[in-house]
């Protein structure tokens, strides 16, 4: 074979095209903005002391920078979170985006909040990328705000929460630590402490039929996997190691949702609680930390990612009529993925 015209050999292991299933690509103008540790109450707060500060020629830019860093690296997919539309013309690239139009706040009309989470999806739509209204997390939404999001859901369509990223979000549900101590100066009363824990607010909230992509779950315990597996017929788990690191200095338990088989993905989170938007880096650092074989990883960054996107149809595996593309992973290690197809 090695004498036919047009072969080429390379040194490492092919691999379908990288699925990033949590981005932040809006926000990579906020690279080393914010420091490490601050726990997830200090980076909220830290988020909207910068976010404001950069204008949209900015962040287009550093947009732009990491949307072709993530396709020289062989990233075919993302779920972009979105909350604004501001950087879709950098969308139109080779990548695939699935815009996640987050919304989140409190108040009394959670109809006109809903309503700017659904011009995102419309403007997104237009520029030809698919795209759902989704909740920021379990303790941002008001009861009305997530009523709202899933009447209107369209039910095949994914949605994206951020779960169980702090300990402070099980404990607000008990109306302690430092989220509630910020709800109360803000002179908030959430509405939703009355399902006692985040994990019964998702299914007694969100229909078991909706595919739902839970995220970062650093402080998931097993009991709270089986009720979760137990309600959603289409659930991935979506793990951001290296985000969780910066903000909370703790890592999700990925080996504990290996061993209950789930359907675990990986994302990159944003440059705002991370080095960079790079999987082979995410990679990497899951195989430096935890006890999880190569082949594995690699599943959850491309078959797994495929599923939890719906484009496994053409995405995610080598197999006669897809089109996944291939990444050439280098080296003995396999620590560096470059895009070859």
């Amino acid at each position: 074979m090695d004498a036919l015209q047009g072969v080429e050999f390379y040194s490492g292991v092919i691999v379908p095209g990288l699925i990033n299933c949590h981005s932040h690509i809006e926000l990579s103008v906020l690279k080393g903005k914010i420091p490490e540790n601050t726990g997830l109450t200090g980076f909220v707060k830290a988020i909207g002391a910068v976010r404001g500060e950069a204008g949209t020629e900015q962040i287009m830019a550093a947009a732009s920078y990491q949307d072709s860093s993530m396709y020289s690296e062989g990233i075919i997919a993302v779920a972009d979170i979105c909350n604004s539309d501001v950087v879709f013309p950098v969308k139109k690239s080779g990548i695939n985006y699935y815009n996640l139009a987050e919304v989140y706040g409190f108040g009394d009309n959670p109809e006109q909040i809903y309503i700017r989470g659904k011009s995102i999806k419309k403007k997104s739509e237009e520029y030809g990328m698919p795209s759902s209204v989704t909740p920021h997390s379990t303790y941002s939404v008001s009861d009305g705000l997530l009523n709202k999001i899933i009447s209107e859901h369209h039910k095949n369509a994914p949605l994206s929460v951020h779960f169980l990223e702090s300990q402070e979000e099980k404990e607000l549900y008990r109306n302690k630590g430092a989220l509630a101590d910020r709800y109360r100066e803000i002179e908030y009363n959430p509405d939703f402490l009355h399902y006692s824990s985040p994990v019964n607010r998702l299914i007694k909230s969100i229909p078991w039929d909706v595919p739902i992509l839970l995220v970062h779950n650093t402080f998931v315990t097993g009991g709270e996997v089986d009720i979760i597996e137990s309600h959603f017929s289409d659930v991935t788990w979506v793990v951001c190691p290296r985000s969780n690191k910066y903000i909370e200095g703790k890592l999700p338990d990925v080996e504990l949702l290996l061993e209950k088989s789930c359907r675990i993905a990986i994302g990159t989170d944003s440059l705002a609680s991370n080095y960079s938007l790079s999987m082979a880096d995410e990679i990497s650092f899951i195989l430096d930390n935890f006890e999880i074989p190569f082949d594995k990883v690699i599943d959850f960054a491309t078959v797994n990612g495929a599923k939890a996107l719906k484009i496994d149809q053409w995405a995610g595996t080598f197999e006669v009529g897809k089109k996944p593309g291939a990444v050439l992973a280098e080296n003995f290690e396999c620590r560096s993925f470059r895009k070859i197809i």
